[in-house]
Order: C-alpha cells, then sequence, then structure tokens
C-alpha cells in the first residue's frame, strides 16, 4: 500500500493499489457474486490522478445493507480511518460512499441479484423549463429575506439570503452542461466558473433595517443625568440607556460662577475622569441623587 504525501494527501495511483485488498474480500465473501470497476478507475480509462475516486459495483445474494456495512468496516480497518461518509438506496439497492482522513474517496454500489434491471432514464427536461423554476425560486426567497430582515429576523433572513448565490450557481451548471453536452465535469476552467468567482460582496442584513417603533419601555425624555454611569433616565422607566448625544459643556456665565453653588455647572456634571456625561437634553442636565449611582 502506497503511503500517504507528506502533506497527508492521497498518492497518485492509491486506487490501483487498493484493489487488490478489495477483490480479495470479494472472493473470500460468499454473499457477494461479483465486484466491479467502473470509472476513472477501471482499466484503460484515462484521466486517473489522486483526487478520483475509487468507483466499485457488488453484485450480493443477500441483504446488500448488511454486505455495505461489513464493507465500510473493512475499508476502515485496513485502507485507513474513515473521516465521514454517505449513504442512500434502499433495501434492494445500497450506494455508499466513503472519504477516509488523507482525502481518499471509495464509492460502492451494492446491489441485490434479485433486483431486474433499472427501468430507462427518464429524459432530462427543457434547460428553459429548469431556468424558470430558478428564477420564480430566487425571487421569492429574495423577498422572504427581505421581510425577515425588515423584521429583525437576521437569523432567518441571513439562511434565506445564502440561497441566493446558490440559484444563481446553480443556474451557471444548468447553462455549462448545455453548452458542453453533459453533466459529469472533471475540471473546470470554463467561462461559467466567473459566475462563482465574480460574486459581489453582500452588505449586512442589517444594514438597512428601519428602527423599531417606541414603545413604553424606550426612553423619549432625558429627566436626570447619571454622570457616573454615562447614563440617562427615562420619565417612564428607572432603567438606564446609554446616552446617544455627546456631553457638551455649558458656555461660561459672564457674571463669574454662582456663590450660591459649590462650583461651576461643569464641574459638577463632569466626572472625574473628564469624558464628561452624555444626555440627550443638555438643557435639562441636573446631577444625580446617591440613589442614582
Amino acid at each position: 500500500m502506497t503511503a500517504p504525501t507528506a502533506q497527508g494527501l492521497p498518492p497518485v495511483g492509491w486506487q490501483h493499489d487498493a484493489l487488490p485488498l478489495l477483490r480479495a474480500w470479494a472472493a473470500a465473501e460468499p454473499r457477494i457474486r461479483d465486484l466491479r470497476v467502473h470509472g476513472s478507475a477501471a482499466e484503460g480509462a484515462e484521466g486517473l490522478d489522486r483526487w478520483s475516486d475509487l468507483d466499485l459495483a457488488v453484485t450480493s445474494s443477500s441483504d446488500p445493507q448488511a454486505l455495505a456495512d461489513d464493507f465500510a468496516g473493512l475499508a476502515g480497518g485496513s485502507l485507513g480511518p474513515i473521516y465521514t461518509s454517505s449513504r442512500n438506496g434502499d433495501e434492494h439497492s445500497v450506494g455508499i460512499r466513503l472519504v477516509l482522513r488523507d482525502l481518499r474517496r471509495i464509492d460502492l454500489t451494492v446491489r441485490s441479484a434479485t433486483v431486474r434491471e433499472p427501468a430507462p432514464a427518464v429524459p432530462p427536461r427543457e434547460t428553459q423549463e429548469v431556468l424558470d423554476e430558478l428564477v420564480n425560486a430566487y425571487r421569492f426567497d429574495a423577498v422572504l429575506a427581505a421581510v425577515k430582515a425588515a423584521r429583525g429576523d437576521v437569523l432567518i433572513g441571513s439562511h434565506l439570503a445564502l440561497q441566493l448565490p446558490r440559484h444563481l450557481l446553480v443556474a451557471a451548471m444548468i447553462l455549462r452542461d448545455r453548452d458542453t453536452g453533459t453533466n459529469h465535469h472533471r475540471h473546470g476552467g470554463t467561462s461559467w466558473d466567473s459566475w462563482a468567482t465574480g460574486w459581489p460582496p453582500h452588505p449586512s442584513p442589517t444594514a438597512h433595517r428601519p428602527s423599531p417603533p417606541p414603545s413604553a419601555s424606550t426612553p423619549t425624555s432625558c429627566t436626570v443625568c447619571c454622570p457616573s454611569r454615562h447614563r440617562k433616565r427615562s420619565a417612564t422607566s428607572s432603567r438606564c440607556w446609554p446616552c446617544s448625544t455627546p456631553w457638551t459643556a455649558p458656555p461660561p456665565d459672564p457674571a463669574g460662577p454662582d456663590p450660591r453653588t459649590s462650583g461651576s455647572t461643569a464641574a459638577r456634571t463632569r466626572p472625574a475622569n473628564n469624558e464628561g456625561p452624555t444626555t440627550c437634553c443638555a438643557s435639562r442636565r441636573t446631577t444625580s441623587s446617591t440613589s442614582d449611582r
């Protein structure tokens, strides 16, 4: 068995190195009628590289699901730890796709020997019909995303917004299939790749979200400034909110400080750190009582 590269990537030719082990297992397994290699790893196929998967098809005389599970155990124990996998099918045919830790991929299809040949494939739909459905889905998701963002539901709004570039990329994939005459593409490099690389950055879902209407708990007037906390109180609640208007010192009194006070207004309202309190109503600024701090 060829060892992985120093970077942990699959070595070139790993598919042919793995086949003797898998063929020996199939020959010793009484439930297997035959094992066939297809795809790029088949004899005479061209274009095999380290990223090519190993496609296998097995005909089973018993439960295909149990046989697929046993195959996964063999691959994980003999070829390398399984990083992730995918499964589909039913009681007559099972497909299992394994990804090993070094990114080698093995696709196995186990088919019951009692199943007849599959029915002829359904003719593909017209390209324009599929594109029309994508355009409609794009418009629908765009409207729902805008409504969710306007109502402040950024979570679902972002989820829906992420569907929009996917709709466009699916359209590009369909058009590429139409131009090339196939839906099997081992390599990129076509002009349709620009649909992915040219996707413009989008603004935050909250960038243009309108402000919510004022409620009873929202401060609408400023009655007491809290210099020690740089906050304001509302007339309807005892809760403090951060002030948004910067503090400005009042203009000096031409007649000098009021002898009845212990200092100027600025001295009484500016805290020790010299940053100054902020308030929404400078004309009604006052110091807070001990209970406000």
